[in-house]
């Protein structure tokens, strides 16, 4: 699982892009007005004196607010994101833990920031109506910067570079929401950010600023496959609209394994299909299928069921989102 970490993150900025005619600028015909997820978890581990599996770990997460999307007229002017605890009752509460605002320059989307962390944020910059650019600063300091190259009006080539500075990768993955906005549909568990720090370095062969490219092949106006060396990830699609096409800003919160592999801003269409293959080590494969239900040409559910196994452990985990659209 941890090998799709990096070609998934430079696909994460990638092809939010691609759905609009002009990069940046976000206002589909059904606006989201809220977001709810529900999950359940299973995990085993094969107990080798017993010869048989044994349960460790089982959790179970009832459907509960996730995101409360806020708009201004035609534009989407933020996003407050809500985690759910039990109080001393045991009964569960929905508590609201930030929010993401988004500034545009115009109709285009020019940075976006949260309120948890003011001196992090993302910056977009473009040329004409193609995304040139995105840069990412934590501490006001720019950490990572995506930059994009194109065959005609389609992007072709996304090269991701993380710059020194003094900064700890593990923790910024995992504690800075600004970073999820772009990873975190693309990354089960955001801890892993310390393998994809390793893998960024094993690319750039030891070089100061290290670097990584990921090449996309399209059909029609969504991604058939993303590559880089001998990874890759392959996709197919419904042929229903896709709520999130085009939004650059569409990761943002912590809903990791409700919209996981969703790789919902680069397409037109939404993903029935992830396959990934990564070869190195040691070789990887596997296919993650996705259901919805529809109201009309537009997803009100999407599912996932994912399950793995090795010798000595077994995981099961269903995520389910639920989409309300305004009136």
């Amino acid at each position: 699982m941890k090998k799709t970490t990096i070609l998934m993150a430079i696909l994460a900025t990638a092809c939010c892009f691609s759905a609009c005619k002009k990069d940046g600028v976000y206002n589909p015909k059904e606006k989201i007005a809220a977001i709810y997820q529900s999950s359940d978890y299973s995990y085993s581990y094969y107990n080798e004196q017993t010869g048989a599996w044994e349960e460790e770990y089982s959790h179970n997460s009832p459907k509960s607010l996730a995101e409360k999307w806020n708009w201004d007229g035609k534009k989407l002017s933020s996003i407050d994101f809500y985690y759910t605890e039990e109080d001393e009752n045991g009964n569960s509460v929905n508590l609201k833990e930030y929010t993401v605002n988004f500034t545009y320059d115009g109709k285009q989307l020019t940075k976006v920031t949260d309120d948890s962390e003011p001196n992090s944020y993302i910056e977009y910059s473009y040329d004409g109506k193609k995304i040139d650019k995105i840069t990412m600063f934590y501490n006001g300091a720019a950490v990572e910067t995506y930059t994009f190259s194109y065959d005609g009006k389609k992007i072709d080539k996304i090269t991701l570079t993380y710059e020194e500075n003094d900064w700890d990768t593990k923790s910024l993955r995992k504690h800075n929401v600004l970073q999820n906005i772009v990873w975190r549909s693309l990354i089960p568990d955001v801890s892993n950010a310390s393998e994809t720090a390793s893998m960024v370095k094993r690319a750039s062969k030891g070089s100061k600023s290290e670097t990584m490219t990921v090449s996309l092949t399209w059909d029609g106006n969504n991604i058939s496959k993303a590559s880089s060396g001998e990874d890759a990830i392959e996709f197919t699609y419904d042929d229903k609209k896709n709520p999130l096409g085009g939004f650059l800003g569409s990761f943002g919160g912590e809903i990791t394994d409700a919209v996981s592999e969703g790789f919902d801003c680069f397409n037109k269409n939404n993903v029935l299909t992830v396959k990934e293959t990564f070869e190195g080590d040691s070789d990887y494969s596997e296919t993650i299928n996705f259901s919805y239900t529809y109201d009309g040409k537009w997803p009100v559910t999407r599912t996932n069921k994912r399950e793995f196994q090795d010798d000595f452990y077994h995981g099961i985990r269903n995520s389910t989102i639920y989409i309300e659209y305004a009136d």
